[in-house]
């Protein structure tokens, strides 16, 4: 007699690295879980989903996404996955994702603990292993940090990726001709007092692709489009010159990337590989971003109409802003701190001096102002 639900089985693996041995991994988990759902004659399945990514967070595994996606569909009702911490290492995750899937009626068998959650009276057992799962991946993480810190200190440490205009060679940096005038191009505008969103603008007018071009984030393909900040970041970058500074940012306990500014010590390594800037004109180029960055803020807080502006839904006054690209708007004070606590939306400068002229327009043609 045929079961009254197909059991639509698919599997879930995720690995750290895109190693052979990782590789072989996730084909040997394919085949056990492909061989537990054979013998099952109302199994049938689908295949198998996995991630080649170190991160601890559901959000930015693509294909653990696509088969939540795929269980919302109807295209799966019950998942195969190696471990709790396989499957998350994050508590939070862990139970929101099982409570939404059992809500759909899709179930999820944890292999090497011997989980099922259509047998379990109770999330405190899962609860528990992915707590402890979550301190395993803290453990990890901080030995890992250690790991790398010491080879930053004994100067082992291997690049993993190479930024604009050079490639990598066994850890190290080598320089890309074709890439490496396009970053000579960039300072020498810049020298000569061009904007960045202008050569940005004309680095995509002309097709110059980015570093990233075609390579796929968090599930989508990068554009390869240069941005204010690629340019801007690209023209602080130490590497042009030949030099490396370890640890700019480390993994927080919520492993997210931050900003080091102290909590770990900086290592800089002079003359770590060939140069494409001399250290001259990336010198000069910074003092240029600087004082450029210290006249936006002059021009922005002198202005005629600092302190005469006011918002007309919470009396708070407005602000003169200035974007990266030049643009200036006014916002209200208000809004700008929490945008929930006044709804009034920015205004274009353009649009004030718009306003303020037909006032005088007003005014002039006033005969209770202007008798004559």
């Amino acid at each position: 007699v045929a079961s009254a639900k197909l059991v639509r089985a698919a599997g879930y693996a995720r690995v750290s690295t895109n190693s052979e041995d990782q590789k072989s991994s996730i084909e040997i988990q394919k085949q056990h879980f492909a061989s537990i759902a054979a013998a099952h004659n109302d199994w049938e399945f689908t295949g198998i989903y996995y991630d080649i990514v170190s991160g601890t967070k559901a959000e930015k595994r693509p294909q653990l996404q696509q088969l939540l996606a795929d269980c919302r569909a109807g295209r799966v009702n019950l998942v195969l996955t190696k471990s709790v911490s396989r499957f998350a290492r994050n508590t939070t995750d862990l139970l929101s994702m099982v409570r939404s899937l059992t809500a759909l009626g899709v179930d999820i068998i944890f292999d090497r603990e011997h989980l099922d959650t259509r047998t379990m009276g109770s999330e405190f057992l899962l609860t528990v292993l992915a707590s402890l799962a979550e301190d395993e991946s803290h453990s990890i993480s901080a030995n890992c940090r250690w790991g790398i810190q010491e080879r930053f200190r004994d100067g082992s440490y291997r690049a993993a990726s190479a930024p604009y205009g050079y490639d990598l060679a066994d850890g190290t940096y080598v320089v890309n001709e074709e890439e490496a005038q396009i970053v000579k191009e960039i300072f020498s505008r810049t020298l000569a007092g061009e904007g960045i969103c202008k050569i940005a603008e004309d680095l995509n007018k002309r097709g110059v692709p980015t570093k990233r071009a075609g390579q796929v984030w968090k599930g989508q393909e990068v554009s390869g489009k240069w941005t204010y900040n690629s340019i801007y970041i690209l023209l602080q970058n130490e590497a042009y010159v030949g030099d490396m500074i370890l640890q700019k940012t480390y993994s927080d306990d919520t492993f997210r990337r931050v900003r080091n500014d102290g909590a770990y010590p900086k290592y800089h390594l002079e003359d770590h590989h060939e140069g494409i800037i001399d250290s001259d004109t990336f010198g000069k180029v910074r003092e240029i971003r600087e004082q450029k960055s210290i006249d936006n803020y002059i021009r922005v807080k002198r202005h005629l109409l600092t302190g005469k502006l006011f918002c007309s839904h919470c009396g708070a006054p407005f602000i003169r802003q200035k974007n990266r690209c030049g643009n200036v708007y006014w916002a209200c004070r208000t809004h700008r701190k929490k945008a929930t606590d006044c709804r009034m939306p920015q205004v274009a400068e353009e649009k004030i001096w718009e306003a303020f002229q037909q006032a005088l327009v007003h005014l002039h043609d006033d005969p209770a102002v202007n008798p004559n």
